[in-house]
């Protein structure tokens, strides 16, 4: 800690708690302070040659992200409370990211193979340019979706160009969110460049009272940092609440991180992801990842009107996610599931409240298991695009142990085929067409 800050403009006032933020980043926390001090704080730093590259002002909210060298210094105040963020990791970001437009922008909430399990999240954007924006990736269950990412952008690509990927951002360190994305590091770069990933994984060692640091899920992020440190040449940007960025005609602000939560005694891992809200051609769509009640609860007071949206990835696949209150701000037109048809049924009565809150103000819903669904921008509303990937019924059981019945099982594979499915998955056939071929033999 001393070797960072050493030299920084600090505030008199010792900090009250230090946090460290992953990546070499350390947060010193101080209460009681003002705006008036936020202020001095900021051009103090200015007159230690910092150049100032953002800011935020809003009521009881201000940011401002500082840069010398290769340090970057994030300033958050929020109801008294300064939270001081040196981080000697990131690279800078553009505002701005002016590109031609040959492309129309589109969001996709692209389908992840629920075969063997009901979890997983994968978004896809063009931008205007025709490169691509990804968010998250999917499970390592879902066994080929790296392959299956990277047909989608290649079909979507000119021939004798590279598939280029302007950034991808990853929620947080989940392995339903971020296994393929490593996968496709190994094996589908030789045809693609990957510009940007943009994260905010918190430390593997964190402080007391994140119990969450003793999952082996939290040495992901070590995964990533050690395939990235191997691609020097892609950029990565650790993102700090308050801080804006673009991507071509993309535009994103920060509105919440694991660093927010501290020191809130914080034992659920979701409640480290790094929520982002986006606007591209008037539209807004919200990611929130797998945000918690934690998270949920910071959010409410702090954006306010400001969390409304078009377009909602519904937090933690519809269960045990954000609240009522934050979904009654949202207030979204189209609400994306990353969740199967079963789950999502079940959501809807264990997370009632929250889901109905949703369901209140959508005028479409779409589930991820049931096919891949795009939106061009501005959006109006999605399109369907044939399912893919149907569930091995005998393998969720034996993996997770909970069972569909005949005629629920039926249902779905009607509906899989309503969609454009191919009735191709040697592992299923309805009990009735089993009997059938039963007689005949």
């Amino acid at each position: 800690m001393d070797a960072l800050f050493s030299g920084l403009p600090l505030p008199a006032a010792a900090p009250d708690l230090e946090y460290p933020c992953g990546d070499g980043a350390v947060m010193l926390l101080y209460r009681g302070f003002d705006p008036a001090s936020f202020d001095a704080l900021t051009d103090g730093f200015l007159a230690a040659g910092f150049a100032r590259t953002d800011r935020l002002d809003r009521p009881g909210t201000r940011c401002a992200l500082l840069r010398r060298g290769g340090l970057t210094v994030s300033l958050d105040l929020w109801e008294r409370e300064l939270r001081l963020i040196a981080d000697p990791f990131t690279a800078p970001v553009r505002l701005s990211d002016p590109c031609p437009v040959t492309d129309k922008t589109t969001v996709w909430m692209h389908e992840v193979d629920h075969s063997f399990i009901d979890c997983g999240m994968c978004f896809i954007l063009r931008c205007c340019d025709g490169s691509f924006f990804i968010v998250d990736s999917g499970h390592f269950l879902q066994t080929n979706d790296n392959d299956r990412i990277y047909r989608f952008l290649r079909q979507r690509t000119p021939a004798g160009q590279k598939v280029r990927i302007a950034g991808w951002f990853l929620s947080h360190a989940h392995s339903d969110h971020v296994c393929k994305f490593f996968d496709f590091l190994r094996y589908n770069m030789d045809d693609c460049v990957l510009e940007t990933v943009y994260c905010n994984f918190p430390a593997v060692r964190p402080v007391q009272g994140a119990g969450w640091g003793r999952q082996g899920e939290c040495l992901y992020a070590r995964t990533i940092g050690e395939l990235l440190d191997s691609m020097p040449e892609i950029r990565r940007v650790k993102l700090h609440t308050g801080q804006h960025f673009a991507v071509r005609d993309l535009s994103f602000t920060v509105l919440c991180t694991h660093e927010d939560v501290f020191p809130t005694e914080n034992t659920d891992f979701n409640n480290t992801t790094t929520v982002l809200m986006m606007e591209a051609a008037g539209t807004r769509l919200l990611f929130c990842g797998d945000a918690s009640d934690a998270e949920s609860d910071i959010m409410v007071p702090r954006w306010g009107e400001d969390l409304k949206c078009d377009i909602l990835q519904v937090a933690h696949h519809g269960h045990h996610g954000c609240s009522a209150a934050f979904y009654d701000l949202t207030r979204a037109d189209a609400a994306l599931f990353s969740n199967t048809q079963i789950f999502y049924d079940l959501d809807l009565v264990k997370e009632k409240e929250a889901n109905e809150t949703i369901l209140r103000h959508a005028r479409e819903v779409h589930i991820s298991s049931n096919g891949t669904v795009g939106a061009d921008l501005p959006y109006v509303s999605f399109t369907a695009l044939p399912d893919e990937t149907f569930e091995d019924f005998d393998m969720i059981r034996r993996l997770w142990g909970y069972e569909y019945s005949d005629e629920r099982k039926e249902e779905l594979y009607a509906a899989y085929l309503a969609r454009g499915g191919k009735d191709n998955f040697p592992f299923y056939r309805p009990p009735t067409r089993r009997s059938r071929w039963m007689d005949v033999e």
